[in-house]
């Protein structure tokens, strides 16, 4: 009765701390979010990823949002709600992973945490879908370590397919993983491979890498090597951020000492988490736990602790903060694993105040959010369109931006007229429900688009009749790997434009250097001789 007395309250506590993130987001991007936006919606109307649109995740998401699109209508709260059921998933996963160490309630106020204080990756809605997958996973890994239970292996192995067609190389890691941490407790306690056993390996070495080469494939194989580089960007030379390892380590490890220090409770934190963590190894040095208890808590710190460090990788190779996120759900499986050993061994009291003040941390953060949103709300900061009534923080000057911008595609465009966007800014196709004449989304420096490519666009705009051109000032951009439109990059593209169209109207201030979602301006060009009769986009 208990333990369905803490689900019931975990499950209302994720809709009360989450239900606000339905109506608001922090920042809305015309490139990322745009892509995103798009992708869904392309894929909704049978468009395919990477052939017909350019994609730089995994497939699967743009299928799974274009669900709450065909349910929900076409706009960003669709979107929002499909976000919100994955945070709420990750969560539970979350929440009953612990559950196996560690008292219900000092589980329950974890995963509180980690809904409150877990770093959102701001600029997609694509890596949500991802940590909701990595957490079954570890879920379903402790539970065939626990039980075994041959369902279990086989719900990791399909989670780690579902990761695989999300992010490739955050897949691979995870199977690896799944891999080692199944055939080596066996090595070790020299058990035999049972049959059912053996079949699980074959399929998750042979069959599932198959499977998912065989998806990538199929949507992979009819593109040029340049295209299948720009949608899958793991070379080195294919993205603008390389950094050393060494550097990038020493950068993590100072990031860490600054979040100690910043203020007296976080240092007071960071103390009690040193002693949980030299108990809970003191502890397993002298053999408090019992035995089945201590191989289980040996098994957990180890795998949290591999897939931490493993899915630091892209942020060592890269130094941008963001990339850190992937591992940031390991780490606080492996601070509330530590704490709540800890607990156990403690007072009665200081269990509840413990309890009660991470309670208290999480409702202030709630609090401050919930103020945040009522603010946003005060300051008529929704973007009030059709497709994006959502509450964001970006300026007046980038809304009024976009609206205008938007506005004045819908009057002049006829109703089977499309335009093109570039260098990078496929949230006006999202906006006008237009198609893209071109597959091809972006345009920067670091994309490396050749000339062969840039013809093919141009034959593109030529048969796709298109009359119409938006061009952000990000085209001219400080920004590293973003360059400058028809000097660093596309220069033939770029002399089309030139000589074929002309300015008609300009939105936007464009004070500043332009950047992610600030300073944003545009112009719009109209084609000097119209192609007629203007057909619709084949």
């Amino acid at each position: 009765m208990k333990k369905r007395f803490i689900w019931v309250l975990l499950i209302l506590s994720g809709f009360l701390l989450l239900h606000q993130r339905l109506v608001y987001q922090p920042f809305l991007a015309s490139g990322d979010h745009g892509r995103d936006l798009y992708a869904f919606e392309a894929t909704m109307r049978g468009q395919l990823p990477y052939k017909d649109y350019w994609w730089v995740y995994g497939p699967l998401t743009p299928y799974y949002y274009s669900i709450f699109f065909k349910l929900f209508g076409v706009a960003i709260s669709s979107v929002l709600l499909g976000k919100f059921l994955l945070n709420l998933a990750a969560g539970i996963f979350f929440f009953a992973t612990l559950s196996f160490f560690i008292p219900s309630m000092f589980a329950y106020v974890a995963t509180l945490w980690f809904w409150i204080f877990k770093p959102e990756f701001f600029f997609t809605y694509n890596h949500i879908a991802g940590i909701t997958c990595l957490m079954a996973i570890v879920y379903y890994m402790l539970d065939h370590f626990r039980n075994k239970n041959l369902i279990s292996l086989y719900a990791a192995l399909l989670a780690t397919f579902a990761l695989s067609l999300i992010k490739i190389n955050f897949g691979i890691i995870a199977l690896i993983l799944l891999i080692l941490f199944t055939y080596l407790p066996n090595r070790f306690n020299k058990k035999p491979i049972s049959k059912g056993e053996k079949r699980f390996y074959w399929i998750a070495l042979a069959g599932m890498p198959l499977a998912v080469f065989l998806v990538y494939w199929s949507l992979l194989n009819t593109l040029p090597i340049y295209a299948i580089r720009q949608c899958l960007p793991y070379l080195a030379s294919d993205h603008p951020n390389n950094a050393p390892f060494l550097l990038t380590a020493k950068a993590w490890w100072n990031t860490i000492a600054v979040n100690i220090n910043i203020s007296w409770q976080n240092r007071i934190f960071a103390a009690l988490l040193l002693c949980s963590i030299l108990q809970t190894l003191r502890n397993l040095h002298r053999n408090t736990f019992n035995p089945v208890i201590k191989k289980e808590v040996q098994y957990a710190i180890l795998l949290f602790m591999f897939f931490y460090c493993l899915n630091m990788h892209e942020y060592f190779a890269s130094a941008v903060i963001y990339r850190a996120y992937w591992a940031k759900p390991f780490s606080m499986l492996l601070v509330f694993l530590f704490l709540g050993l800890a607990v156990k061994n403690f007072p009665k009291k200081i269990q509840v105040l413990l309890i009660l003040t991470l309670f208290a941390i999480v409702f202030t953060r709630f609090n401050s959010e919930v103020k945040h949103v009522e603010t946003l709300r005060d300051l008529n900061k929704n973007l009030g369109m059709d497709r994006a009534s959502i509450l964001t923080t970006n300026s007046n000057s980038w809304q009024a931006a976009v609206k205008q911008t938007t506005s004045f595609l819908k009057k002049n465009l006829a109703p089977e007229e499309s335009f093109f966007a570039l260098p990078y800014d496929p949230l006006y196709y999202y906006l006008t429900g237009k198609k893209s004449p071109t597959r091809q989304l972006i345009f920067f420096d670091h994309i490396k688009i050749p000339e062969e490519q840039e013809r093919k666009i141009i034959l593109e705009l030529e048969s796709n009749n298109t009359n119409w051109a938006v061009i952000s000032n990000r085209s001219a951009s400080p920004e590293r790997g973003m360059g400058i439109f028809g000097q660093t990059y596309c220069p033939l593209l770029a002399r089309y434009l030139r000589d074929h169209f002309e300015p008609v109207a300009a939105f936007g201030d464009g004070m500043g250097p332009p950047g992610w979602v600030r300073n944003h301006s545009v112009q719009i060009l109209k084609r000097k001789i119209p192609i007629a009769p203007a057909g619709s986009i084949r």
